[in-house]
């Protein structure tokens, strides 16, 4: 319950421990009437299983995403769509979503395309319970510095995963953009930046985040740094 925290607080009280994800698979009663719930603001068409998600204030796209849904015995799952592409060294997903992969190679473009897509999609799907359903744990060093009112603090956690929950929570019922951009090489791995904000519908406040991603031979992120700036004002 975050009703009498701040955001420093439940990061000071959680960033060391284990936070587990929510087991929802078998609490819907209805799918489509969950997407609603979680998206109010969102505009979801679906088909056979296939849902859109388009913000109807972000008008560039950088909340949008696409999922696939699976009703069985064992209940509902939810997974990012493997319907990216790659057009003139850009990543595509969806209508409007670009990320420029012109740095890379074409062979690493192929490799590493599936793990950006499903990362974006994750990531705009913070602030929800939806996010429950795709977050993949993970043992990711990360180095969170804090900013508030000028003053900063900086937090050393055992998994990126741990953080995204907390902001989950925190976030909750806000609207979520992220975009991906620099993607290169540095010294042999691939690195690259991103902007994550969560803007609350009602008030306007706004929380930012930069975040730099390093990734190891195998091409998995090893190493985040995220720069998260609480309550400022929006743009």
């Amino acid at each position: 319950d975050k009703t009498d925290l701040l955001l420093r607080e439940l990061i000071k009280r959680y960033h060391t421990l284990n936070i587990s994800r929510q087991l929802l698979q078998r609490s819907l009663s209805s799918i489509s009437g969950f997407m609603r719930e979680e998206f109010p603001r969102y505009r979801i068409e679906s088909r056979g299983g296939v849902h859109n998600f388009a913000h109807r204030s972000n008008k560039d796209g950088s909340g949008d995403f696409r999922l696939a849904s699976v009703a069985s015995r064992d209940g509902v799952s939810f997974e990012p769509l493997s319907d990216w592409r790659i057009l003139d060294d850009n990543l595509m997903l969806g209508d409007r979503t670009e990320v420029s992969l012109s740095l890379l190679s074409s062979e690493r473009q192929e490799i590493i395309a599936p793990y950006l897509a499903r990362l974006i999609c994750t990531h705009r799907a913070l602030g929800s319970r939806m996010f429950h359903f795709l977050l993949m744990p993970d043992n990711i060093p990360t180095t969170l510095s804090y900013y508030r009112n000028g003053k900063r603090e900086l937090f050393d956690m055992q998994a990126y995963s741990n953080l995204l929950l907390i902001l989950n929570t925190w976030w909750n019922g806000r609207d979520i953009s992220y975009t991906m951009t620099d993607v290169k090489m540095v010294n042999g791995f691939i690195e690259f930046s991103c902007s994550l904000s969560a803007t609350d519908p009602a008030s306007g406040k706004q929380d930012y985040a930069e975040i730099r991603y390093h990734l190891n031979s195998e091409n998995m992120i090893d190493l985040v740094m995220l720069v998260l700036h609480e309550d400022v004002k929006k743009d």
